[in-house]
């Protein structure tokens, strides 16, 4: 104690900034007097590494993680104890990993998906334009409806659910499939016009996530206000020089390549999803409950935070809270138990990671957040942990790869989604 002690002192002493006195040259009554509430929580931190780090070498445990580690009150020149509660890593028995029989996409091109491809990105520099014509499915409307139960206002029977009550001023994509909104009103809103009005019905599934409309009868009066039609911009030079393309031919060339890597994408993808599935059938072992829960809070939150930015009230979420625990549970130990049987096949196999492997990942991160690799690497500096759960992160997918690698593949022909032609 007094050894670590008197570390801790030094370096506040070498590094504190005292006016009237050089960097290492304060007196160290005035270091403990500005810093000890510093100096304490520095040296239980210190305490606590050197006590963890004892107990992974002499108790012959394979400590996975802390879950609790008391923090005493220390009292100078006097001995203390420091517990700790850990979660350990499982005892995993692998199946047969090398040579696991996957089937995955023959890469092909076709002019198909190329033109396919050349409509999306037209589609994505298209102008909404308004027109006074009737609404065709996919264009996107400015409409208003009032939903009632009989002659009850759906507004007044579920308050917290507007969406499904009255929306004076609201878009809809017209006889979209999969778009949130109330379902008869997106196909209802098919072939109206400016000025048009509506009466349309819908029956809410039984089981229907808002209870008080589960099973029930609603009638919908709406209004159509505005009509927006998609303008696609010419395929001519000035399109072509977004895409660093000086005409057609080149144009599509790259588009071919980006297509052709997709598809390869999705061949990769397609084969690391059947070995995992592979993996989490013939694997069992008891998970550290530890991981799980860090894993399902961050599932969590990653969750809520998209449903609140597509604008899903809290009310909604609150009501969906039970159904949104049991997911986040059963995404965190499939997520967890696929995690730490492949760092045992790591283990096992010997794949370790490189600098070159950390530096990509880095820059990887860097792209993702808009920020420079270098701001990422000075946040890593401040975490121990973080750095270790990302070079966790980096062996997982390279062990992944490695069992892509040794998979025995057969390439089967992609099908071709049929199209339903309009009677």
């Amino acid at each position: 104690m007094a050894a670590e002690e008197k570390e801790v002192y030094k370096e506040f002493t070498d590094h504190a900034r005292i006016p009237g006195f050089r960097p290492g040259k304060a007196p160290l009554t005035m270091i403990k007097q500005k810093f000890a509430k510093e100096i304490a929580d520095e040296l239980v931190k210190k305490l606590q590494r050197k006590a963890y780090e004892y107990i992974g070498e002499k108790s012959g445990l394979n400590l996975y993680s802390i879950i609790k580690a008391d923090a005493p009150d220390l009292i100078a020149g006097a001995d203390t104890t420091m517990t700790f509660v850990f979660d350990v890593w499982p005892t995993i028995t692998l199946p047969e990993y090398k040579g696991i029989k996957v089937d995955v996409p023959v890469v092909t091109v076709t002019e198909e998906d190329i033109d396919a491809e050349i409509k999306a990105k037209q589609a994505q520099h298209a102008k909404m334009e308004k027109v006074e014509r009737a609404a065709k499915a996919d264009e996107y409307v400015r409409v208003s409806y009032v939903g009632k139960i009989g002659d009850e206002l759906i507004e007044q029977i579920a308050p917290d659910n507007k969406l499904y009550g009255t929306q004076k001023n609201t878009w809809e994509k017209a006889g979209a499939k999969d778009e949130m909104g109330v379902k008869a009103v997106v196909e209802g809103v098919v072939g109206m016009k400016p000025g048009d009005t509506k009466t349309v019905e819908m029956t809410f599934p039984k089981d229907f996530e808002v209870a008080e409309l589960a099973g029930k009868k609603a009638t919908y009066d709406m209004e159509m206000h505005e009509v927006r039609e998609q303008v696609l911009p010419e395929l001519d030079e000035a399109f072509f020089a977004g895409f660093k393309a000086k005409d057609l031919d080149s144009f599509k060339k790259a588009v071919e390549q980006e297509v052709t890597q997709r598809k390869k994408l999705d061949q990769m993808n397609s084969k690391r999803e059947q070995i995992a599935r592979f993996i989490d059938q013939n694997t069992h072992f008891e998970l550290p409950e530890s991981a799980v829960d860090a894993e399902k809070q961050q599932i969590l939150r990653t969750h809520i935070e998209r449903m609140l930015q597509h604008g899903v009230p809290q009310e909604q979420l609150e009501e969906q809270k039970e159904k949104l625990f049991e997911e986040a549970d059963r995404l965190a130990r499939e997520n967890i138990k696929m995690r730490l049987a492949l760092l045992e096949i790591a283990k096992q196999e010997k794949i370790e990671i490189s600098k070159e492997d950390i530096w990509a990942k880095v820059v990887q991160m860097a792209y993702m957040r808009q920020v420079t690799p270098d701001k990422i690497v000075s946040e890593f500096q401040k975490d121990q942990g973080v750095v270790d759960e990302m070079k966790r992160e980096v062996l997982v997918v390279k062990t992944l790869d490695f069992l892509c690698d040794k998979a025995d593949s057969g390439e089967v022909k992609e099908e071709k989604k049929a199209v339903k032609a309009d009677a």
